[in-house]
């Protein structure tokens, strides 16, 4: 039984087994486990390359579980670890992304709160290498600071449900009918008609891809969207708007449009947007008002695949 032990666990450390590591944490037993894989990290974590991980524990030893796990991470950075991708799943807040730029190797960064806990960025972003970055954060959520400059490098950016995050410098106001805002505020409690900042979204020369779900974007607020010139996949899930700037988005390649909440005048913008695409090849449509009367042009309905 030792022998077999000794060789089960040479098996498990084995650096082609733990390139990608997978790992949750929740329960009354959460701080000790973390406690382990901690220790377990620091002695592995040179073989490390993408790590997931899923946060679910009591707010009373939350700031000490996200001290642990955060100490860990930055330490995986000082000592020059592989480590190109990060998922965190956090059912408690995140209130300090300081750490994230001792992870020079970071390539995809994906953060999901759970149960509208907080997310805080610091002006850290930019020190970092990011080519994907993925954002799942409940309305009103996250905290950030709009004048940090993103990462150029950035090619793909994912937001979902954060509307607490401005694309552009819009004024803040109540649809009359359901109560809710047209951009979320970055502030906790902004007085209507007030200018929220934006994110410095068209300095991303090199975003190629943006998907937007779950948000309640106006749709001005999608304008930088226009000057990025390097912008080829456009996707939008439950949406309130289309954006006012699709028919200037002339060089995309692939629009995802699916299960919105748009008003019955959408597929008239659609119809005027279309045809300025002329890089067009793929097309998904779904739960989009005026649909059926949707016309495609000829070269659309033989190179593109609609759904």
């Amino acid at each position: 039984m030792p022998l077999v032990c000794r060789r089960l666990l040479q098996l498990v450390d084995s650096p082609a087994l733990n390139a990608a590591v997978s790992a949750g944490f929740d329960g009354q037993r959460c701080l000790p486990r973390l406690r382990s894989f901690c220790a377990w990290f620091a002695c592995h974590r040179g073989s490390v390359q993408q790590l997931k991980l899923f946060v679910d524990v009591d707010m009373r030893s939350g700031s000490e579980v996200m001290g642990q796990l955060c100490g860990a991470l930055a330490a995986s950075g000082a000592a020059g670890c592989p480590l190109a991708g990060l998922s965190l799943e956090l059912a408690l807040p995140l209130p300090c992304t300081s750490w994230l730029p001792e992870l020079r190797s970071l390539r995809t960064l994906a953060i999901a709160s759970c149960y509208g806990t907080d997310v805080a960025f610091e002006r850290c972003l930019s020190a970092l290498h990011l080519q994907e970055l993925w954002l799942d954060v409940s309305p009103g959520c996250l905290q950030y600071d709009p004048a940090a400059a993103w990462p150029s490098s950035l090619t793909r950016l994912r937001l979902r449900g954060a509307d607490s995050l401005p694309l552009c410098v819009v004024r803040w106001t109540r649809h009359a009918s359901a109560g809710s805002p047209d951009v979320a505020p970055a502030a906790r409690h902004p007085t209507p008609n007030s200018l929220l900042p934006a994110v410095q979204l068209s300095q991303l020369t090199r975003l190629q891809a943006v998907s937007v779900a779950y948000a309640g974007y106006a749709g001005e607020s999608y304008a930088p969207l226009a000057a990025l010139p390097a912008l080829r996949q456009l996707s939008l899930q439950e949406v309130h708007q289309l954006p006012s700037c699709l028919p200037d988005l002339t060089s995309l390649q692939a629009l995802s449009v699916g299960e919105t909440y748009l008003p019955a005048d959408a597929g008239t913008l659609l119809s005027a947007a279309l045809p300025r695409m002329p890089l067009l090849t793929h097309l998904a449509l779904s739960g989009v008002p005026g649909l059926d009367a949707l016309s495609l042009p000829d070269r659309l309905q033989s190179r593109c695949g609609t759904q």
